[in-house]
């Protein structure tokens, strides 16, 4: 499996009309891809943020994708959305790679690749999912992944384990993002009390921490998030493969 994280903005007071033409840009995906395992699309609390989280058959999987909805997603873009940061948690294609060539100066792109992980479980669209972007300072690459797999062997010793917990590193070793998913949002919160130490160990290695939230935190967890001073952004389903976009906003289905 290959996966992608699309980051946009959204133009101000450009909303409505960006949730209008994701409609399309899915409407081509729905009908044409052939190799796409999910396409969810999320947006942000504030509304100003989208984030699409996608996986594919293979590397190559992407570049069927592109070639369906590139008309759509240039639309989307011209009109409605800016700042397109791309991140791949994979190796990319030859193909692949003359693609994001060809794009250089209009989207960023990233590269993560897999260091551990507890392999690959269920995750459905009822789980309660969060990234953790973690930045290693300087020179603490090693003892970084030394304490990482001893959260791992933490995680692996559990009863009830989470549903995904992959950790991928930065092609330059200066980032790491954990890609988690739980039955629910308390579920996150037990797990990160039983990790608890081992995750306080890790921080002399860490320069930064941001966690993303992708529906809504219970009370428990966000009382917890707010005690330790942490920050987070949230984000909301919008629209996937396998729905329309949310009625109520204003968008035909």
């Amino acid at each position: 499996m290959f996966e992608v994280k699309a980051r946009l903005k959204i133009r101000a007071g450009e909303l409505d009309g960006f949730e209008h033409q994701a409609v399309e840009v899915m409407r081509q995906a729905r009908e044409k891809d052939t190799k796409t395992l999910r396409y969810d699309w999320f947006i942000s609390d504030e509304g100003v943020q989208c984030e699409v989280r996608e996986s594919y058959v293979d590397a190559d999987g992407l570049l069927e994708h592109n070639d369906h909805v590139k008309d759509a997603r240039d639309e989307l873009f011209r009109d409605y959305a800016y700042d397109h940061d791309m991140t791949i948690y994979g190796e990319p294609s030859q193909g692949l790679i003359d693609v994001f060539e060809a794009m250089r100066g209009h989207v960023a792109y990233h590269r993560f690749s897999l260091f551990q992980g507890l392999g690959d479980g269920e995750v459905g669209r009822d789980a309660f999912e969060a990234t953790a972007l973690l930045k290693i300072r300087d020179g603490e690459l090693e003892g970084f992944r030394r304490q990482a797999a001893a959260i791992m062997r933490l995680i692996e010793q559990q009863d009830q384990k989470p549903l995904r917990y992959d950790w991928f590193l930065s092609d330059d070793g200066t980032e790491c993002e954990v890609r988690e998913a739980y039955v629910d949002a308390d579920a996150l919160l037990a797990q990160q009390r039983q990790i608890r130490e081992a995750k306080t160990a890790l921080f002399p290695f860490m320069a930064g921490h941001e966690m993303t939230f992708y529906s809504e935190p219970s009370p428990a967890l966000l009382e917890t998030m707010r005690a330790l001073g942490a920050t987070f952004a949230q984000f909301h389903f919008l629209q996937g493969l396998d729905t329309d976009i949310r009625v109520g906003d204003g968008v035909p289905v």
